[in-house]
């Protein structure tokens, strides 16, 4: 999502309320796949109007959903929607576009000249760098909290100690600057899942979770053999697993769950069905 639409998912208002600072602080420390488009109609795992998902991000979920042409798309958005629209989605079209955002996103906040725009690696180079961390063979291959710190120990093995600064949502951030935030983090483990799991990742209940002022990717559950589902989190601003209980689905209250690969839709398209040119 780009920086000036974040407050439509209530992402600044609580880090503001808590009193986050600008400056940086340590995070505290304790081959293609393609599959079924349709998995772009669902919105949520749950449904609930609280936390408001925000006006923007609506308008851009219902307009994906009903597969209208969107304008002013750049190549690979256009490749994309063709996918889309067509039930043949790949993964890695969506991450690479999912990732030509954020790198918009970089050069934006950033204020960078052509030359530094120049140098940073393209939607697709930063996928392979980030698949050289996720396809790991020792990663974990069930738990996802255990994956998030597995993962993220490599990413400072290779990038150094990542600091904590609310000004950095642009997963760029993470690999350029050594800095992320709530949405920079969630966004990385997006790409990370997507990347181990194509061909489950519409069906094995991953979602992203909003509660007031704050974002992290998700799971849900099945409780036992019952017909009731948990939700955990995984939390991205601490280290090590992150994880966070939410409970029984059925007695959450404001929370918001959205798909997963839905949210990556949002933040590629919300932009040019908003402001179409």
């Amino acid at each position: 999502m780009k920086k000036q639409l974040v407050p439509t998912l209530c992402l600044i208002a609580a880090l503001l309320a808590a009193g986050c600072s600008t400056e940086d602080r340590a995070v505290q420390r304790p081959d293609e796949s393609a599959f079924p488009a349709h998995s772009l109609s669902k919105l949520e795992i749950k449904l609930d109007e609280t936390p408001d998902l925000g006006e923007a991000a609506e308008t851009a979920a219902k307009r994906i959903g009903s597969r209208a042409p969107i304008k002013g798309l750049t190549a690979l958005q256009n490749q994309l929607w063709n996918q889309i629209t067509n039930d043949q989605l790949r993964m890695n079209t969506l991450i690479e576009a999912f990732i030509e955002v954020h790198q918009a996103d970089y050069i934006a906040s950033q204020s960078l000249s052509e030359q530094a725009q120049a140098e940073l690696p393209a939607p697709a180079e930063l996928r392979s760098q980030i698949a050289s961390l996720a396809n790991s063979s020792d990663l974990n291959q069930q738990n996802q909290n255990k994956l998030k710190a597995e993962v993220e120990d490599k990413l400072i093995a290779e990038q150094g100690e990542i600091l904590y600064n609310r000004e950095h949502a642009s997963l760029y951030s993470m690999f350029q600057n050594q800095r992320m935030q709530c949405f920079s983090g969630t966004s990385f483990f997006e790409v990370v899942r997507h990347l181990r799991k194509p061909e489950v990742m519409a069906n094995d209940g991953a979602g992203v979770i909003l509660t007031d002022g704050h974002i992290m990717p998700g799971y849900i559950k099945r409780h036992g053999y019952s017909d009731k589902f948990d939700l955990f989190g995984i939390e991205t601003t601490v280290s090590g697993e992150g994880l966070v209980r939410f409970g029984n689905t059925q007695k959450l209250e404001n929370v918001r769950v959205i798909e997963a690969n839905f949210f990556m839709a949002i933040e590629i398209f919300e932009d040019k069905i908003l402001n179409p040119r």
